[in-house]
């Protein structure tokens, strides 16, 4: 399984982080992880019922099965039967994408209010017979970025990318292929392919779906990082130490993978810490007060469940 994070393409950049499975969450510079485990947010799917997808015109890849949308406030779609005009130009960019159509889908918003938090689930079956996960999520939140839909809006769900359809429309041109062609392999040689809506959080802090990836967790862990990220940068400005030097120790200590063992909100605050710290090295001096003042006002969203 493996995880990454997206948040929101108007970074340009894609960053993921891996473990067991693939998961996303930003655009940043994209790294994938050579091991199979996941962000932490990866378990097992169970088969779901959902709907079968003709792939015309591919002799390659595996029929994808999508799962019914977890509530009426988002509806599901595949862009093979059910083409969306705001992603044709970008899925005819080069062969890798267009052969991604098969595994891609089109998530509306049909609620009155802004979504803001997305995570997405493929899982497939590797070439030792084992069910793997793919989990990608993207969010507005911390960064107080856009929604990533309005109210009717589209995201396109891709292995490797969350997509807004304002995004596309602007010639925004995706990740390199390489980068895509490591999503694609992987399900191309998958007897079976199925896609899902994992969780969808609102505007209004309604939250859907089932959130086997313990996205709602991450998000709120990212906020506890980054009030404790500032304490200690702060505690060492006051003693006049190297804060470049605390950054790069926090940046090196990611939290530990045990196969197989989910993640939690200390796990999630510590990778949270290290991809904190890894940014800041990246802020020139004059900046890292202001960030700091971010940091220490930034309170968490109030998410609420839909039962």
């Amino acid at each position: 399984m493996v995880r990454g994070e997206v948040y929101l393409v108007s970074d340009a950049s894609f960053r993921c982080l891996a473990g067991n499975r693939k998961r996303g969450y930003t655009w940043a510079p994209f790294q994938l992880p050579s091991g199979h485990r996941t962000f932490g947010l990866c378990r097992a799917l169970g088969l779901i019922a959902g709907t079968v997808l003709p792939v015309p015109g591919y002799a390659q890849g595996p029929v994808m099965h999508l799962a019914t949308s977890p509530g009426v406030e988002i509806t599901v779609r595949d862009v093979v039967s059910s083409p969306s005009p705001a992603f044709e130009s970008f899925l005819a960019l080069s062969d890798v994408t267009a052969r991604l159509r098969r595994y891609s889908f089109v998530i509306t918003n049909a609620s009155a209010t802004g979504l803001v938090g997305l995570s997405v689930r493929w899982t497939y079956t590797d070439a030792s017979g084992k069910e793997q996960v793919f989990d990608l999520a993207s969010d507005s939140f911390f960064w107080r970025r856009p929604p990533l839909a309005s109210p009717g809006a589209e995201v396109l769900a891709m292995p490797g990318m969350l997509l807004p359809a304002a995004v596309a429309q602007s010639g925004f041109a995706g990740p390199d292929e390489l980068t895509l062609r490591s999503f694609l392999d992987p399900l191309d040689r998958s007897p079976r392919v199925t896609a899902e809506v994992d969780t969808a959080i609102f505007d209004d802090g309604e939250a859907l779906g089932p959130d086997r990836a313990g996205f709602i967790t991450s998000v709120q862990a990212r906020y506890a990082a980054a009030a404790n990220l500032a304490r200690e940068i702060r505690s060492v400005m006051g003693s006049g130490g190297d804060v470049k030097a605390l950054l790069a120790g926090l940046r090196s200590h990611g939290p530990a993978r045990v196969a197989g063992a989910p993640w939690g909100e200390p796990e999630f605050e510590q990778l949270w810490l290290s991809r904190l710290a890894d940014q800041l090295l990246r802020v020139a001096d004059r900046g890292i007060q202001q960030t700091l003042e971010g940091y220490e006002s930034a309170r968490p969203p109030r998410i609420i469940r839909k039962k």
